[in-house]
């Protein structure tokens, strides 16, 4: 019986041995997972940052223009074709112009005739003021000539004008671009019949670009002409161009509520912007100097609080913020980081205050 005892008690002995050694590891462990709670961590580094407005918009030409046609006629030559590049005066489009020419010479005849007719009654008209002088012909006479010299300089002045219209209606059978650009539309072609007003080619300037951006009323205070933008779009990653402000709306859009901004930029002849491109937009309204900027991915929202952590002595410590403005992604601090802290920016939702961290940034 006493050696059943003894037995017993070894066993137990044994396995209190066996727990208290289970409990000692186990509080090891605990210990150093506690002990090794990765993060990555930035230095905070005050700074000089632009503030900046930003967003798309969508490129248009800096001016464009619909050329119609001034004359009836059928089209007789097409000289462009969409993508070509214009000068303005150069000619587009002709008309056949064989009546207008036939106008012009019949105007010509009719001005010889009236002029002929004109100097004449003038002519008239002087030789009958010297005969009255000398009582050689009557008052009546002298007024009937008077008369005649005026009805012929009518008769002169409306040839003249009739001419004057005839050249300017065959100048205007050559159809020519007002402007420089490069041609956006063609509207017509050989043998289509025009009349005064009928569209035939669009012609588009894009040595610069329009983009219109929409605003908030907070940003647009911050917002005037001639403020530095930058543009970039997604067909060419790598290129940058700049431009500037070049009018701000004084009154929202009452469908979106924004304020139209129009930003004017330079193009570029390699990697050129073409109407209808989205870009991206940066408007610099101005500089804050010596300035806390963090990512925004480093903030934990909790109960109406902005929090973050920082590592003292490889103890995570929690610290509310105050914030300012907001630039992209990052995120202006006012109060709650100092210069020299390690503000923790991956882990950051595993911590508590005071826990032991690791900081692993390689």
């Amino acid at each position: 019986m006493i050696k059943m005892k003894n037995i017993l008690l070894i066993v137990l002995a044994f396995f209190i041995t066996v727990q208290c050694q289970k409990n000692e590891k186990n509080g090891k462990v605990e210990e150093t997972a506690i002990s090794s709670i990765p993060v990555k961590v930035v230095k905070i580094m005050p700074e000089d940052v632009d503030i900046i407005v930003s967003g798309t918009g969508i490129v248009k030409p800096f001016s464009e223009t619909m050329v119609s046609s001034e004359v009836n006629g059928k089209v007789k030559k097409v000289l462009v074709e969409v993508g070509d590049f214009v000068k303005a005066g150069q000619t587009l489009v002709e008309i056949d112009d064989e009546l207008f020419r036939l106008s012009v010479e019949q105007a010509n005849a009719q001005l010889m005739n009236t002029t002929a007719n004109y100097n004449k009654a003038k002519k008239d008209r002087e030789r009958f003021e010297k005969l009255r002088k000398d009582n050689s012909v009557t008052e009546h006479d002298l007024e009937n000539a008077i008369l005649q010299e005026k009805i012929a300089r009518a008769g002169y002045l409306n040839a003249l004008a009739v001419k004057k219209s005839a050249e300017r209606q065959l100048k205007n059978t050559k159809i020519k671009s007002p402007i420089n650009g490069k041609i956006a539309e063609k509207k017509i072609d050989i043998g289509y019949i025009v009349s005064p007003g009928t569209p035939v080619v669009k012609v588009i300037d894009i040595s610069k670009v329009k983009v219109v951006l929409g605003v908030s009323e907070k940003e647009v205070v911050k917002i005037i002409k001639g403020q530095p933008v930058t543009l970039t779009s997604d067909a060419y990653p790598v290129v940058q161009y700049s431009g500037k402000v070049f009018s701000v709306s004084p009154q929202a859009n009452l469908d979106t509520r924004t304020f139209p901004v129009e930003i004017v930029a330079p193009n570029n002849k390699i990697n050129e912007l073409k109407p209808g491109m989205v870009v991206r937009i940066k408007i610099k309204t101005g500089k804050l100097k010596n300035v806390i900027m963090i990512t925004r991915d480093a903030i934990i929202e909790k109960e109406g609080d902005k929090i973050v952590f920082v590592v003292d002595k490889g103890i995570a410590k929690l610290r509310k913020l105050e914030t300012g403005l907001t630039i992209g992604n990052r995120v202006q601090v006012k109060k709650g980081l100092t210069e020299g802290d390690y503000l923790v920016i991956v882990g950051q939702y595993n911590l508590i205050d005071g826990i032991k961290v690791k900081v692993n940034n390689f």
